[in-house]
């Protein structure tokens, strides 16, 4: 007469066997979907806005006319305004539109500090990625059983909490891998934007492949659970 309501969407005998439902799997590749698309989607974005700020800039603007010659009026008796060209420094090299290449050594400081920044990144993804990886999957086999680690998760409709676990640390270590990526990414946009160089775009492009190769799925999280499985 007195029982508790109980929700008809919670799987009672998954819970009292301590076990998860498979939608904590797809909960999972879910999110990771929707955060993987949000950090292409900004690099994308600003990178979109650095040529279109590049394309502008390299418009030349009109020149003005400089002696009365060129406005169609007579030039008897006026005086010669045009100013000596020698002595003057060139700025030329200052102000470099978009989409040039770097001619001197001093142009490369910035491509430089973006190629620096892609290579670390990737060191860091891969390093970060690896040892959080080896940590979660240590702790993993440290909590489960014999029946655990034998049985076949492939086509299975729960899954232990070990494995929830497991899964919730693999979403963790790929936003961190990803995200070191993106920032690295990130800071080669605004690079561009600032000196113009498109070589930072092979450095972004390469970020966004190496976050994209993260990118999860189901069936990446059921090898995951396989390899920890197997790990010895």
């Amino acid at each position: 007469m007195n029982d508790p309501v109980q929700n008809p969407y919670i799987d009672t005998d998954a819970k009292d066997s301590g076990r998860v439902g498979n939608e904590k799997l797809l909960e999972t590749v879910r999110v990771g979907m929707i955060i993987t698309a949000a950090l292409i989607q900004g690099v994308v974005f600003l990178v979109a806005i650095g040529l279109y700020l590049g394309y502008t800039n390299s418009d030349d603007p009109e020149e003005a006319p400089s002696s009365a010659q060129d406005t169609g009026l007579p030039n008897e008796g006026l005086p010669n305004t045009t100013l000596p060209s020698e002595g003057l420094p060139d700025t030329t090299a200052q102000n470099m539109p978009a989409g040039n290449m770097p001619t001197e050594a001093g142009e490369w400081v910035l491509p430089a500090i973006g190629i620096a920044a892609c290579i670390g990144a990737c060191v860091a993804s891969w390093f970060v990625v690896t040892m959080m990886k080896r940590v979660a999957i240590r702790k993993f086999r440290a909590e489960s059983t014999d029946e655990i680690l034998r049985e076949d998760f492939q086509s299975a409709s729960t899954f232990p909490h070990q494995v929830a676990q497991l899964l919730g640390a693999s979403q963790a270590w790929t936003i961190v891998g990803q995200a070191i990526l993106e920032g690295a990414a990130m800071m080669n946009g605004m690079l561009m934007i600032v000196d113009g160089n498109l070589i930072h775009l092979a450095a972004i492009a390469i970020l966004i492949v190496g976050i994209a190769i993260q990118f999860p799925t189901v069936s990446k999280k059921l090898a995951l659970i396989q390899q920890a499985q197997q790990i010895r």
